[in-house]
């Protein structure tokens, strides 16, 4: 399966290996509405069967008592022990893990393995 996707200054998503290895998919754009004149890029990328695909806005992991580095660590590495798990418990897994009350802003996270797609 093919992955195409832009980005719009929200962190990039991350491809987790069924094996547990984690990935961060390169490709971050500025903001939307920043620069005009900026031509958006179109990342592609392969991704393997049995891979689960994470996306998720920065309310996620922005956070004023913690730096940003050690929470995506965080995060990865919760993504990593659970990478077996389906994508549904593993957003639930994240959005308690995460406590929702350090979140600032909205969050949005999705979570599709590859080999549910058609």
């Amino acid at each position: 399966m093919r992955l195409r996707w832009p980005n719009a200054g929200h962190p990039p998503p991350i491809l987790v290996h069924r094996d547990g290895t984690v990935e961060t998919l390169a490709g971050t754009d500025l903001l939307l509405g920043a620069a005009q004149l900026t031509r958006r890029a179109t990342h592609e990328r392969l991704l393997p069967p049995a891979a689960t695909l994470f996306t998720f806005t920065d309310g996620l992991i922005e956070r004023r008592d913690r730096h940003f580095d050690v929470v995506t660590e965080d995060l990865h590495t919760l993504l990593a022990n659970r990478a077996a798990a389906p994508p549904d418990d593993l957003v639930d897994l994240v959005l308690e893990t995460v406590p929702a009350r350090n979140h600032e802003d909205d969050v949005a996270l999705i979570a599709v393995r590859t080999d549910n797609l058609v």
